[in-house]
């Protein structure tokens, strides 16, 4: 057993320090300071982007900015003052992560092996430098417990700082607490002191509506927390009706309102970044890639942006040759390297639109060349890419594929009208799509899918076998990985008329629930369910994105 011998509030975080064994006559007075969106690469640039005999690679740092919303500072401080105040020494297991992922457990003890040089076979336990999705990055050995590199804190403030940070998205729309403990020795006797915290995985809707808040709100959130309801967002957007949304390799949100683009840190305020081009430039479609670019394809040229650049700014991919008027633009995933394929599509291309694709680097120039040409205009947004061989794109109602470069239609369904919004790419490469019918069809199906047998565009049905009907402005797929299973949330928004015998009313965001016990076909594990609490006007975009944070 132990004796709690304090229990405070520290700067948005619960605090618990306990002793482990006979109560001290020594003072003992140790905190645990969050801090969010404090990523390791802001005092320590590029730290473990590269692997070592010791650690393996977390690429993402090699252009992690300084603060990002998957990231969160720890600083581990010895308030200990007086005649009798010692020094304090972590010990036995160091750091403990603890948190709960729909009924899944993740627990353990953590360690930075690079830092503590010492592999994870030397330990008697088995720690770990990434549980779940959180990694450890201790480049001040705060949280070392054997090794030449141990830390101690001094009495009378000394203090040390170790890093958590997300690798990627993986979780279901949630929140998910995660506790953390710290043993430590002062004097003769062993101590722990804890913190709390939360892993927030949002959807964001952006658009023009007039609740959850009051006229003229146009961004929304839901967290999974209340009843499949959409709710204000904690930090308010300051532009105008948003028409694009999306996200970066770390979890920044970028929104475009017509006017201005801006960024979301995970901080307490939304920053303008600009318009790409200039005044008068519209952008047409937002993307991002894994190297932390964010790419977007306007009536000027495809431009893109990094958080992490020394000066951030936008930037023509093309250069000065990059004019052109561009309906959307993708990147092939990328695993370890700074270079990829941009894919786009070019309305505006010699006599006809169409698909281009170049080899781009950060920082370097973009020589586009065709791929597939056509007499038809591509949709704005309409644009995805499963990887450098297979690309789908639509064109009114129309939706192609271009596969070992051979183009061919997929979708001219007569009963459908135009396609709207980004087409997603699920966990397997299967592509999702949906179409903004009109009034006279709104009892038509909204979203379709090659998820069938058949490998042909059917509409996505739910678990009891029941369509989503009305009029689409898009579709967002969220992959999901955790604990061994692979899922899949796919995300239909619009104007709040969609439909379903699987739901009561009608909404502006519904989604179904995909499971992956195949490896070829997906089953929805879910009906269509709708998400309330948006209304009087229209979702014009979504974003999934997660953020660690205190509250």
């Amino acid at each position: 057993m132990f004796k709690l011998t304090k229990l405070t509030n520290l700067f948005f975080g619960a605090l618990v320090v306990g002793v482990l064994g006979a109560c001290s006559p020594t003072p003992n007075n140790v905190t645990l300071t969050l801090t969010p969106s404090s990523c390791v690469t802001g005092a320590y640039p590029g730290y473990e982007a590269a692997a070592t005999s010791y650690s393996n690679a977390f690429p993402l740092n090699a252009t992690m900015p300084a603060n990002a919303p998957y990231c969160m500072a720890v600083t581990l401080t010895n308030n200990n003052t007086g005649t009798n105040a010692n020094n304090v020494q972590v010990f036995q297991g160091g750091l403990q992560l603890t948190y709960n992922v729909a009924g899944t457990a993740y627990s353990g003890y953590m360690i930075d092996f690079n830092a503590s040089g010492i592999p994870q076979s030397t330990y008697s336990y088995t720690p770990y430098q990434q549980l779940g999705n959180i990694a450890l990055f201790d480049p001040s050995n705060c949280v070392t417990t054997i090794g030449s590199h141990v830390n101690t804190l001094s009495q009378g403030g000394g203090q040390c700082t170790f890093y958590l940070g997300m690798v990627g998205e993986s979780l279901p729309v949630g929140t998910y607490p995660l506790q953390l403990q710290v043993n430590y020795t002062n004097g003769n006797d062993s101590y722990f002191v804890n913190a709390a915290f939360n892993q927030r995985v949002n959807l964001y809707a952006g658009g023009d509506f007039t609740a959850p808040s009051s006229v003229g709100n146009y961004l929304a959130l839901y967290n999974g927390e209340s009843a499949n309801i959409a709710e204000s967002t904690p930090v308010a957007f300051p532009g105008q009706a948003i028409k694009l949304l999306t996200r970066d390799a770390y979890g920044d949100i970028f929104a475009y309102d017509g006017v201005s683009v801006y960024v979301f840190n995970g901080g307490s305020s939304w920053a303008p970044i600009g318009l790409p081009g200039g005044s008068g430039v519209q952008i047409n479609a937002l993307s991002s890639d894994n190297l932390g670019n964010v790419f977007a394809a306007t009536t000027a040229g495809v431009w893109a942006y990094s958080v992490s650049s020394a000066t951030p700014m936008w930037s023509n991919v093309a250069g000065a040759a990059g004019s052109g008027s561009f309906a959307g633009v993708q990147s092939t995933p990328v695993s370890g390297s700074s270079s990829n394929t941009l894919f786009a599509t070019d309305n505006s291309w010699s006599t006809n639109s169409a698909l281009l694709a170049c080899s781009w680097a950060t920082g370097a120039t973009c020589a586009w060349s065709s791929m597939f040409e056509s007499v038809s205009i591509f949709n704005s947004q309409a644009l995805a890419v499963e990887s450098a061989t297979l690309q789908y794109w639509a064109s009114g109602s129309t939706v192609w594929q271009n596969k070992n470069g051979v183009s061919s239609v997929m979708l001219n369904e007569s009963t459908v009208d135009t396609q709207a919004g980004p087409i997603g790419i699920d966990p397997i490469g299967l592509m999702y799509v949906s179409f903004n019918n009109n009034i006279n069809h709104l009892l038509i199906p909204s979203v379709f899918s090659n998820s069938s047998a058949t490998g042909t565009l059917t509409p996505l049905t739910s678990l009891s076998g029941q369509i989503l009907q009305g009029a689409a402005n898009g579709v967002a797929v969220q992959s999901i990985n955790y604990n061994g299973s692979s899922l899949a949330s796919v995300v239909a928004y619009g104007n709040n008329l969609f439909t379903s015998v699987d739901f009561s009313g009608t909404s502006s965001l519904a989604y179904v629930l995909l499971g992956y016990g195949s490896a070829t076909t997906p089953v929805a594990s879910s009906n269509w369910t709708s998400i309330n609490g948006i209304s009087g006007g229209a979702v014009n975009s979504v974003a999934f994105g997660s953020v660690l944070t205190t509250y």
